[in-house]
């Protein structure tokens, strides 16, 4: 690097491609930060966040925050998925392809994510490769912005809404699992930071996990709050969570419906050792999990390039394989490393994992604590970037995003086989999951937004699994008589709980609604949890932001009932469809008719 202030920027290098404009933004007399990231790589969605809130936190002031992508090969952008990825990391700054690679070469550092820091005169005061401190990247800000009299800089505006308020849609799905123990296929929904229990047959939605806005908040599984989930597992009757944005490991009680912290500080962390209890050791982007014996999950942790072990007994994570440096070494587990990890997958004492940075299939034995490469980078298949890997088997299933591709890797014979690709919907596969039986797999998609399901006995069938709303058998009923209701004004929705002669409600079991409506303002979900029961009544609070006019309102609840002293659990759901009129006064109670 040479000396700062040596160098001068007075125009943008290279050829780039700007996504949310028609022209690039100026430069003179301001300052600018000017970062460089690449799809694929889990420290982007950090880097992102970070040149987010400095935006946000210098609002007004002459500071020019850019987010440069430069592809690996530069040759290997493809702008509509550069756009696409931005949008689903949150990006809110103007966004540009370095189309050949000059801009990262003129300016970026030795690795990605990278950046440099531009005074107003067009000198370099700092350019290195890593993730910043936000701390001092502010303090320097503001120390270069206190002569700057140019104009700011505006956010990017142009950023669809992701929503997680429609149950039947995907924005884009990061992890996958499926249960056995209760036939259903969970789905993380990074993006809409939310995780979905679904019927892997019908598509029926059957689990909301998540409020839908980023978070690290624990406790009943409709208000708790994730941060881009990624990868799952289930292991011994519970559902774990890679929480990546949120640097946790989180642990989903599907019977109890509640979300607790199992490991994780809710920061990005530096510590490639570990040892310390789960709640005060922290992780540097865990990026999937996978369950190993009776009491022990393995995570790996992308950001630190290792793989951890967390004991469910005591709670305790240590790194297990790699030093903390990116490298592809083999050998015993101490010495070993790894390139960026986003995929584990255990088999009694093997454990399988990719690494994206160099397109390697890696293989670790538990026992005998050795770690060896199965297929090198570059290797036959030709693997650009594995993100997922799954056991098939003795084989292994390995999701390839940047080439779009499910490929079946024989371990015995070091080989790989193709299964499906683009000719099959495939946009940018990020999780796999196989069935028991291995007769089916699932892959997660987050370019198409969609689970795909691969049938594997007797020949290749690819079929798009579709979810269905809980709602529907409910707004597919005529709606009940109209009721007037205050806008924008508290209201209380009270709706009878039929239970069946001879049975109670089951008191462990937590009940649960979902509230679906529409107004004349657009979608939104008036009604929030927690869902109170009082005798045979259930009720919702909220405060309607409709304006005046008619709007609709679809309601489907579920809860669990039992007969004394049988321990036979049902679950019963009610569901009702009904309009309401939004005028300057009305009533605060909305009694509803289920059936």
């Amino acid at each position: 690097m040479s000396e700062p202030g040596a160098e001068r920027v007075l125009h943008w290098p290279g050829d780039l491609g700007w996504l949310d404009r028609a022209e690039p933004p100026a430069l003179r007399d301001r300052v600018a930060l000017i970062a460089f990231w690449t799809a694929g790589d889990v420290q982007s969605l950090e880097l992102l966040q970070t040149l987010a809130f400095l935006a946000l936190r210098f609002a007004g002031r002459p500071l020019c925050v850019v987010a440069v992508h430069s592809a690996r090969p530069p040759d290997a952008a493809d702008e509509q998925r550069v756009a696409a990825a931005a949008r689903r990391l949150g990006a809110r700054v103007p966004v540009a392809v370095d189309r050949g690679g000059i801009a990262f070469r003129v300016l970026g550092g030795a690795r990605w994510p990278s950046l440099a820091l531009v005074d107003t005169g067009g000198r370099v005061r700092y350019r290195g490769a890593g993730l910043p401190d936000r701390e001092r990247l502010t303090a320097a800000l503001d120390v270069l912005l206190r002569d700057a009299r140019g104009e700011p800089e505006e956010l990017w505006t142009a950023r669809p809404a992701l929503s997680a308020e429609d149950p039947a849609r995907l924005v884009a799905p990061t992890g996958l699992a499926f249960d056995a123990l209760r036939e259903l296929l969970w789905i993380a929904d990074g993006p809409a930071h939310r995780l979905c229990g679904v019927e892997p047959d019908t598509g029926v939605v059957r689990h909301l996990i998540g409020c839908g806005r980023a978070g690290s908040a624990d406790g009943d599984a409709s208000l708790a709050a994730f941060a881009h989930p990624a990868g799952l597992c289930c292991h011994r009757g519970r559902l774990h969570v890679a929480d990546l944005g949120n640097h946790l490991v989180r642990t989903l009680d599907v019977d109890a419906f509640g979300v607790f912290t199992a490991c994780g500080i809710g920061r990005s962390s530096s510590d490639v050792v570990g040892g310390q209890p789960g709640l005060v050791q922290g992780l540097c982007a865990p990026t999937a999990i996978s369950g190993h014996g009776d009491d022990e999950l393995v995570v790996a942790t992308a950001g630190s390039h290792q793989l951890w072990t967390l004991s469910l007994r005591d709670g305790r994570a240590h790194a297990w394989c790699g030093t903390g440096r990116a490298g592809g070494a083999d050998g015993i587990r101490y010495d070993a490393t790894c390139q960026q990890p986003t995929g584990v997958a255990v088999q009694d004492d093997r454990c399988a994992f990719v690494d994206a940075l160099s397109g390697a299939v890696r293989l670790a034995e538990l026992g005998s604590e050795m770690v060896y490469t199965v297929i090198p980078p570059g290797g036959a298949g030709g693997l650009r970037t594995p993100v997922a890997v799954a056991w098939l088997g003795r084989d292994l299933l390995v999701a390839d995003a940047a080439a779009a591709t499910v490929s079946r890797v024989d371990i015995g014979g070091r080989t790989i086989a193709r299964v499906a690709g683009p000719e099959h919907g495939l946009v940018e596969p990020r999780a796999v999951a196989v069935a028991p039986d291995a007769a089916r797999a699932w892959v997660a998609d987050s370019g198409a937004g969609a689970v795909f399901e691969l049938a594997l006995g007797g020949g290749l069938r690819v079929r798009r699994l579709e979810l269905a709303d809980p709602h529907s058998s409910a707004a597919a009923r005529p709606p009940a008589p109209p009721q007037t209701l205050a806008a924008q004004a508290a209201v209380t929705l009270c709706f009878p709980l039929p239970i069946p002669a001879g049975e109670r409600l089951h008191d462990a079991a937590r009940p649960h609604a979902w509230v679906r409506s529409a107004a004349p303002g657009g979608p939104l979900a008036p009604f929030a949890a927690p869902l109170r029961i009082d005798g045979t009544w259930g009720s919702l609070c909220g405060v309607p932001t409709a304006a005046e006019g008619r709007g609709e309102v679809v309601l489907t609840a579920r809860y669990a009932t039992c007969a004394d002293p049988a321990a036979v659990v049902h679950v019963q759901e009610v569901a009702a469809r009904f309009e309401v009129e939004f005028v300057p006064q009305g009533g605060g109670v909305l009694e509803v008719q289920v059936e």
